[in-house]
């Protein structure tokens, strides 16, 4: 049985456990180190560094929760958002639904889909005139 799809672009950080219980299912925990690219943004990515924690069926049902911090690199390290998703599908694409801070704009919901290696989205800025920020990674 394949892991669940965890890591975002860049490298996957080596502190993957699976715990077993000898029924149908695993449950997968991984953090994760990667970059982030928001639409309107610029070239420059944003770093995101983050812990997965995922049950995988033996059919390939998973579901489980993320949290994630990312920070910018422009002008030196600053914080940019803290989100905490829930996400459920299959092995290799999840449907992902969350919520965060964003230190510079204020609360934020949003959707995304989490594939192998990759994580395109959309946050909704309760706070800012242009609320809609997408997102790829």
């Amino acid at each position: 049985m394949l892991p669940a799809s965890v890591a975002l672009a860049g490298g996957i950080a080596p502190t993957t456990t699976v715990t077993t219980s000898g029924s149908a299912k695993d449950t997968v925990n991984r953090g994760y180190v990667g970059l982030k690219w928001t639409l309107g943004q610029g070239p420059t990515p944003a770093v995101v560094v983050g812990f997965r924690r995922a049950t995988v069926k033996s059919n390939g049902d998973t579901r489980g929760g993320d949290i994630s911090f990312s920070f910018n690199l422009v002008g030196g390290p600053r914080p940019d958002k803290l989100r905490v998703k829930y996400f459920d599908g299959q092995e290799n694409v999840q449907g992902e639904v969350g919520a965060g801070y964003d230190f510079n704009k204020g609360v934020f919901a949003g959707l995304s889909v989490q594939g192998p290696y990759s994580n395109i989205g959309v946050d909704y800025l309760f706070t800012q005139d242009a609320r809609w920020e997408p997102y790829f990674s």
